[in-house]
């Protein structure tokens, strides 16, 4: 599973859940720098983590 986000701001994020079955938590600024990488133990968590790193996340379209 992995969901993408994006900002009003322009930055990206995705959340993907490992084998194990943790959830990682990957943001990048608008020129493409990471930001934020963490690794939590439910989806839940990642989301909260998620709105305190930004404002305003929308899922994104994925279809390129």
């Amino acid at each position: 599973m992995k969901l993408y986000y994006k900002s009003f701001t322009g930055c990206t994020a995705s959340v993907r859940q490992t084998r194990s079955g943790s959830i990682v938590l990957t943001a990048r600024n608008p020129y493409g720098k990471l930001f934020h990488k963490k690794e939590y133990s439910s989806l839940r968590g990642a989301m909260i983590a998620l709105g305190r790193i930004g404002d305003d996340w929308t899922p994104a379209n994925t279809h390129r």
